[in-house]
């Protein structure tokens, strides 16, 4: 199986819990995703390939400007490589996410089974097709000309599908969350993938919450920039409450005067390891961060900036677990506000606790492998039909 997925670690992740579980059930599995990927497809024990290079990081070029020199270029790459695996190997099937176009043009090519993952909500939106008795997903109105440059990245020497545009939809599409989050979707929503590669926290981390027990947990995501902002306001939010933070951030790093007694910095944690022992979770919006405060039963304050972030943001909102801030707002004064209105809501232990029931789900990764491996073999038999 061929798992195609770019972007930040939040996005990857997913695909690393589904490619264990289709590993575990002996099927064998190639991760094609981002270079800065490898260490953790390495953990895990996937085999990887290599398309293109770090994922840039989250800042405010416009949407056409990633398209074109970064996404683009990806899109190609993906292809190719998938491609050339199918030459060599007996590839069963393409696993993509739904903005990886380079895997829906190699399944296309190499005529093998297509399941497209979906990762949030909004995903789905404006989306979905009848198409052959079922629901499935119409793909992204990326572009003829887009498409044809993605299709033509394919291996010589295989014949290629008739050009269509847009590309047909998947075989096969699943949501990667709970139906709770998107209750219409005519997809199977199969749970949050949760996949833990750490074990513990190191020593210094475990020392500062024995004296400093219930922090701030404060990250804008592994791809932000932006970081600074939210670790500005948290230490102010934090004098006021008299609370500890715990600062995460791979690009950015808050700056000496914030790092102060009660403090702590590390660019990456399991939130799984670190959120069951914290206040509250003060984060973007993304959705494997949201799903691990979800988990853990944490209140959390969003302030979402771009992408999904915002729709996240609102169904956390829905459930009665968090507070949104406008990106541009946040600050000590409205962080320190919405904390306060959130651990004064009457309901919100009731909210925290539907909220991890809901997420609780041991078994989604095994049960989205199993629906895969089903849709290679009934492609199999399909080829194997007189």
């Amino acid at each position: 199986m061929a798992l195609v997925v770019h972007g930040t670690r939040g996005d990857v992740l997913p695909f690393v819990a589904v490619g264990l579980a289709l590993q575990h059930a002996g099927h064998g599995v190639v991760l094609f995703t981002n270079q800065e990927h490898e260490p953790l497809a390495r953990q895990a024990g996937l085999e990887f390939v290599e398309v293109g290079p770090p994922h840039p990081p989250h800042d405010d070029r416009p949407t056409h400007h990633v398209l074109r020199e970064y996404l683009l270029p990806l899109f190609e790459q993906s292809a190719r490589a998938v491609c050339e695996l199918g030459l060599s190997r007996d590839l069963r099937g393409v696993v993509s996410h739904d903005l990886a176009l380079g895997g829906l043009a190699a399944a296309e090519r190499l005529k093998v089974p297509l399941t497209e993952l979906v990762l949030a909500p909004l995903g789905l939106a404006g989306r979905l097709a009848a198409h052959g008795g079922g629901s499935r997903l119409r793909p992204r109105a990326w572009g003829p000309d887009l498409l044809d440059r993605v299709r033509a990245a394919g291996a010589p020497g295989r014949s290629c599908a008739p050009v269509r545009a847009p590309l047909d939809p998947a075989d096969l599409t699943l949501a990667l969350f709970p139906r709770a989050l998107a209750p219409d979707s005519p997809v199977a929503c199969i749970g949050f993938p949760f996949q833990d590669l750490q074990r513990g926290l190191d020593q210094d981390l475990e020392r500062f919450l024995a004296s400093h027990p219930q922090p701030l947990v404060v990250t804008a995501g592994t791809g932000a920039t932006h970081a600074q902002v939210f670790f500005d306001a948290a230490a102010q939010a934090s004098r006021e409450l008299d609370a500890p933070c715990v600062f995460l951030g791979l690009r950015s790093r808050p700056r000496d005067e914030v790092r102060e007694p009660g403090r702590i910095y590390r660019e990456y944690i399991d939130l799984s390891q670190l959120l069951p022992r914290a206040r509250l979770l003060v984060h973007h919006g993304g959705v494997g961060t949201l799903a691990r405060a979800l988990e853990a039963g944490t209140p959390q304050v969003i302030a979402p900036r771009a992408f999904d972030q915002p729709s996240n943001a609102r169904h956390a909102a829905n459930l009665g677990v968090c507070r949104i801030i406008k990106a541009q707002d946040l600050n000590g004064a409205a962080l320190l506000k919405a904390i306060r209105a959130l651990e004064a809501q009457p309901s919100l232990a009731a909210c925290l606790t539907a909220g991890r029931a809901m997420a609780e789900n041991r078994m989604a990764a095994t049960r989205a492998a199993k629906a895969i491996a089903d849709l290679s073999r009934r492609g199999d038999e399909r080829l194997a039909a007189p």
